[in-house]
């Protein structure tokens, strides 16, 4: 078995390095990602019993995080990820130091309580923070690969690993028995010992951690094509952004009229045309 991961592990790597068109990596890429998604959200959800329906908000606020720091501070972009997970850790701590509190808040009622605060993020990112558009980005990433494609597949395949490993981890530990017993009747589990608002509360923050630094990566695969394009048009395209430029001008567009009312006079029929006064 530990070879096998091992040696799923070396190709998983070597991906970037075989030339394969940016597609693939790019598929792969949105399986990872998923992957991080889904296996962050079982943690909570799946392990406690405790459905939450605003996963969504916790990586949003790590995109923000991410944006305003290497966006508009200059932070380099490996280093705004610890930081993206912190800030969405703090977020669901504070949520569910609050929540975890009322034993009323079980079931759907955290659920509904969950999708709430992704509605209330959404409407403070749009009316207070970038108006909807969102915070634009130009930074390098790091050569980890040879094509940026490929740089942001073995980012995404670093927090697949991390994810999955904490996962697991957890599953064959005390704090995944605990999580378990609240899962089967959370009343019974309190009284058997087991810390269930601590072991709810921890859950959360890995939770939301695990989700944080996800869309950092999704952030990046945009800037990158924006930039890509940038680079395209300075390199090689200049001349075709020059000409629909010029298509596209005043001058232009009433040359083309003028050219297309001369050409409707050439092409009339004799009939339409005025006849002579020999012809009279």
């Amino acid at each position: 078995m530990k070879i096998a991961l091992a040696v799923g592990a070396v190709v998983l790597c070597a991906v970037p390095f075989v030339g394969l068109p940016a597609f693939y990596e790019s598929f792969l890429y949105l399986l990872l990602s998923a992957i991080v998604l889904a296996t962050s959200w079982n943690v909570l959800s799946g392990y406690s019993g405790y459905f939450s329906f605003g996963h969504g908000a916790f990586f949003g606020v790590g995109v923000y995080t991410t944006a305003a720091l290497a966006g508009k501070l200059g932070w380099n972009f490996l280093w705004t990820l610890p930081l993206a997970a912190l800030t969405a850790m703090v977020l669901g701590v504070a949520l569910g130091a609050v929540v975890f509190r009322v034993r009323a808040l079980r079931g759907e009622l955290f659920a509904l309580l969950t999708l709430a605060i992704t509605f209330v993020l959404a409407t403070i990112a749009l009316n207070a923070v970038d108006g909807g558009p969102g915070i634009m980005m130009n930074v390098d990433m790091p050569k980890l690969a040879p094509t940026a494609s490929g740089v942001l597949y073995l980012l995404m395949l670093a927090a697949a690993a991390l994810t999955l490993w904490t996962a697991y981890a957890m599953f064959h530990s005390r704090f995944g028995t605990g999580l378990f017993a609240i899962h089967d009747d959370e009343d019974v589990a309190e009284v058997m010992g087991v810390p269930t608002y601590r072991f709810k509360l921890a859950a959360f923050a890995i939770s939301c951690a695990l989700a944080g630094p996800r869309r950092r990566h999704s952030c990046g695969v945009r800037l990158l094509r924006h930039r890509g394009r940038d680079l395209l048009d300075r390199a090689g395209g200049q001349r075709g952004a020059d000409e629909r430029a010029r298509r596209h001008s005043p001058l232009a567009r009433a040359g083309g009229r003028r050219g297309g009312d001369h050409d409707a006079a050439r092409t009339r029929s004799p009939a339409a045309r005025p006849r002579s006064s020999a012809a009279r």
